[in-house]
This record gives structure tokens, C-alpha cells and sequence, in this order.
């Protein structure tokens, strides 16, 4: 029997809702014992966190760059220039009912430097709307030498649930010259879904064939409108999707919540988005996609929701959403949220799995040398991470969300699913470090390296387990990519 691809997405949408309806139910009869979890704490290294504009004109006359001015390293990420610069930290939002924003914390490290260092924490919503409570912004400040914690008091009364308008949340950090950010630890309370997820989309990154392109502090994606870039440029945008679901059987919901461009016969504005499910070796296994294109009969600035899906690829595939963008620079992508689904979620809820595109390069100078003639370490419009370099080894820092705060037994795995470059001067290795959030120096390390056989090979490389014992540990994959390798994900299972 045929059935039209609109007959599907109807059939989606109606699950959609289904999923919601029951994460509604399960809140009120408390019967999941994992949603059953009053507060859902999660700690991030500062390499999460990404310059507040991340312009890939570096360089040229006018273009408002700050990626060269900052260095992920040991895990942080530092502003290195000689002023104040500016970063965004995504939170993963996992709790999907009304809930209250316990406690947010930032450790800071000024090293010997003097200045202050400030933090905005903001809850907004998917529909852009400021009625009502949101969108919501509070912010703090600290000052020293050495580390430091800004912390945000308990957020509560806000409208926080899964329906059919969501909440994301923000942190965005200016930091003085010299200054990192250690990492940061962010407390939910509600219901806990390892199923449900929403993002903010300043955790996207920017494929290397887009030197026109940026993505701003306010929580959108629009291409670069300085002189040098047109507006009919080309943007490529790579959108991480983190699961949580090991088995990966039955696929997965993503909804997207975007302001369509304005039309003008002069030029169409075009736009498209598509999630893919690839496996270790980067094939895909399914994709959707769907058209984003100014409509002439729908008026420009309306906020629109479109619904993807695609179907499990089995255990260690990967998801990721790839949108380009032509000409819209009106458009706005403001956020979204996935809904995993198939048996094991309570089982494998710390199982989690990672596209390369999280990963920074160091020192985080954006995607391509400023000239635009050279290309060295860049994220792939595939949701990848390659050392372009042909004459050295490249560093890049690699985030891990960790779930298991009050319980730090360590990491029990690390897979990193590489296409080695084939030189054989050189092999990738990878190191997983564990920190407090106190201290620069890690209280735990492990790591391994790829057999000098599998140049130019698809290959898993297995790290063992690294300890715990340290309340809210922070953990960071740190790799040294050969010239040529190719980072596609990383998996980790967590104690």
C-alpha cells in the first residue's frame, strides 16, 4: 500500500501529541520510575560553549569576529584577546513539564588576572512572543583571581512545559581578557524525560563552505549582513542532536521552530532542513527533509513549526539536522526539540551519543583562515569534524553532558567513530579527562590510540573507563586528529 509522505507526517504529528499527552499522564500518576526523579542536574565543560558571534569572514573590513579571540583548552574555553568577549553555553533542557530552574552555576577562572565577569541566564520561548512571562532574562557577575562561581538563584513560576509551544534556556558569558570558563552545572526540577529534549540554537555551527554566515548571542542563526557577504549568500547550518536512547530502535521526533523569510519577486528567498540518522562509518541511514522557502501567500516574520522524522538505524547511529539557507537574511531559527523513541530509554539513559560538529577546535579560530584560502580544522555540512591540515597534528575538544552528579562513579566508555587520514607520520589519539569544578588540573585520565594499520580506515576507537568519586565531575574528550581524520560522533556511557 502506498501512503503519501504528508499522510506520514500527519501520522507524526498525531504522535507527537500522543508523546506529549503521555508525558502528561506519566506526571500525574508518577508511575515511570525514572520521571519519577524530582531534580535532573547536569554538568558541561566550557567547551560547550561557543563565541557569541561565530563570523567566518574572520578578518575582512567591517565583520564583527570574536571566534579567533577565544582557545578551548583543558576543557574551557578562554578569551584570549585583549578585551572583553562575549560567549554562549547551550543548555539541554530534559524536563518537560512545568518545572523551576533549581540552580545555575558558572565556575570561572581568572588565573592571575584581575576584571569582572558577567552572566545572563535566560528562558524563552519557541514562539519568540514577549507576552506573558517570557521571555526572561536574570543576570549576575563575579570578580577575583583564581576560580570563582557566579550563581543564579532558584527560577520558578515560569510556563516551562511540553506542548504545543515549548521553553529553551541560555547562558550567555562576557569574560575579561585571560578569563575561561571552567565549566557549568545547571539543576532542573520536574519531570524528568530521557526521551524529550529541547535546544537553543546557539549550539549549531557552521559548515566550512559558509564564510558568510553568523550565529548571534540572542538564541537565532541569520546569514552575515556586512558589505562583503550578499544577501542571496548560501548558509549552511549543522544543528547537534544529543540522545540518550543506546538501542536507537524506534527513531526520532524533531521540531523545529522558525521565522519564515519575508518574499520578494526580486529574489526567492529558499531554505531547507533535513535530519539525517547516520551510522559510525557516516553513511545515512535515513534523512528527512523538508522545505523552509519564502511563501508569497503567508506574510514574512510569521513563526512557523515544522515536523521531521526519521527512523532508528540500531545501536551507535547518530542523528544531527542540516539546514541551508538562501538569501533569508530575515529568517531566524529559534529552536527545537526531539522525542526519542523505542525500548531501552530507562536502561541506557546515560548511554549518550554526540555528533562531531560539538566538537571545538583549538585555539577556536571559527572554521576557515581568515584569507578564506586555507582551510584547517572545520565542521563538515555532514555534522562532522575534520583535521584539513596537511602538515600537522589538530587538537579539538569534544563536550560530554554529565548526568550523574550526586552519583560520580566515572565513565564506563568511550567510542569515537573516526575515517583516519591515511598519513602514516602521524596517528589520532583521544583522552578522556575528568575534573572537579574546582580545579584545572584532572583528578582522573584515560586514553588510546589508533593502530598505525587503520590509516585511511573507517575505525572505532575504544577508551576505557575513567574514574569517578568527585561530586558533580566534569568530563571533556580531548583529540589529537591526525591530518586528514575525520571525527564523525562519539558515544559515552556514564556510571
Amino acid at each position: 500500500m502506498n501512503v503519501s509522505k504528508n499522510a506520514l507526517r500527519d501520522v507524526h504529528a498525531v504522535r507527537l501529541w500522543l508523546g506529549w499527552l503521555a508525558a502528561l499522564a506519566c506526571t500525574l500518576c508518577c508511575l515511570a520510575p525514572r520521571s519519577s526523579r524530582a531534580d535532573e542536574e547536569k554538568t558541561y565543560a566550557g567547551a560547550s560553549c561557543h563565541p557569541n558571534v561565530m563570523d567566518m569572514a574572520a578578518g575582512l573590513p567591517g565583520a564583527p569576529d570574536q571566534s579567533g579571540r577565544f582557545s578551548a583548552q583543558a576543557g574551557s574555553i578562554k578569551n584570549i584577546s585583549g578585551g572583553d568577549g562575549t560567549v554562549d553555553c547551550p543548555i539541554v533542557k530534559s524536563v518537560a513539564s512545568d518545572g523551576n530552574l533549581t540552580a545555575v552555576k558558572v565556575f570561572v577562572d581568572f588565573g592571575t588576572v584581575t576584571g569582572t565577569a558577567s552572566c545572563t541566564l535566560g528562558v524563552y520561548s519557541s514562539t519568540t512572543q514577549a507576552s506573558g512571562p517570557l521571555p526572561f532574562t536574570t543576570m549576575r557577575s563575579t570578580s577575583g583571581q583564581h576560580i570563582q562561581t557566579i550563581s543564579f538563584p532558584s527560577i520558578s513560576g515560569l510556563p516551562m512545559a511540553w506542548g504545543p509551544t515549548w521553553s529553551y534556556y541560555m547562558l550567555t558569558c562576557t569574560l575579561p581578557a585571560g578569563a575561561a570558563i571552567r565549566s557549568y552545572y545547571v539543576n532542573e526540577s520536574g519531570t524528568r524525560s530521557d526521551t524529550q529534549k529541547t535546544y537553543a540554537p546557539a549550539g549549531c555551527t557552521i559548515s566550512e563552505y559558509d564564510s558568510c554566515a553568523e550565529v548571534h548571542g540572542d538564541s537565532v542563526l541569520e546569514p552575515n549582513r556586512e558589505d562583503n557577504c550578499p544577501i542571496d549568500g548560501q548558509v549552511q547550518l549543522i544543528c547537534p542532536v544529543v540522545t540518550d536512547n543506546k538501542s536507537n530502535t524506534g527513531g526520532l521526533d524533531l521540531e523545529l521552530s522558525f521565522v519564515r523569510p519575508g518574499y520578494t519577486q526580486a529574489f526567492v528567498h529558499r531554505g531547507q532542513c533535513t535530519l539525517y540518522n547516520t551510522n559510525a562509518s557516516g553513511t545515512t541511514l535515513f534523512s528527512d527533509t523538508l522545505d523552509l522557502s519564502a511563501d508569497p501567500n503567508e506574510a514574512g516574520g510569521t513563526v512557523r513549526s515544522w515536523l521531521f522524522h526519521v527512523d532508528g538505524g540500531g545501536a551507535f547511529s547518530k542523528y544531527f539536522l542540516q539546514c541551508s539557507m538562501e538569501g533569508l537574511g530575515d529568517a531566524r531559527l529559534i529552536s527545537y526539540r526531539t522525542t526519542e523513541h523505542g525500548a531501552g530509554e530507562a536502561v541506557n539513559a546515560d548511554s549518550k551519543g554526540y555528533p562531531g560538529s560539538l566538537c571545538s577546535t583549538n585555539p577556536y579560530t571559527g572554521i576557515t583562515h581568515p584569507d578564506r584560502s586555507v582551510i584547517y580544522v572545520y565542521h563538515g555540512e555532514d555534522g562532522t569534524i575534520t583535521n584539513g591540515d596537511s602538515h600537522a597534528v589538530s587538537d579539538v575538544w569534544c563536550p560530554i553532558i554529565g548526568d550523574h552528579v550526586n552519583t560520580p562513579n566515572g565513565i564506563g566508555a568511550v567510542r569515537v567513530n573516526l575515517l583516519e587520514g591515511g598519513s602514516a607520520l602521524d596517528v589520532t589519539s583521544c583522552t578522556v579527562d575528568a575534573y572537579s569544578q574546582t580545579s584545572t588540573t584532572p583528578f582522573a585520565s584515560t586514553s588510546a590510540s589508533v593502530p598505525a594499520s587503520k590509516n585511511g580506515l573507517n575505525y572505532t576507537l575504544p577508551i576505557s573507563a575513567v574514574g569517578g568519586g568527585v561530586t558533580a565531575p566534569v568530563y571533556v574528550l580531548h583529540c589529537a586528529l591526525s591530518r586528514g581524520t575525520i571525527l564523525r560522533n562519539y558515544e559515552v556511557d556514564e556510571k
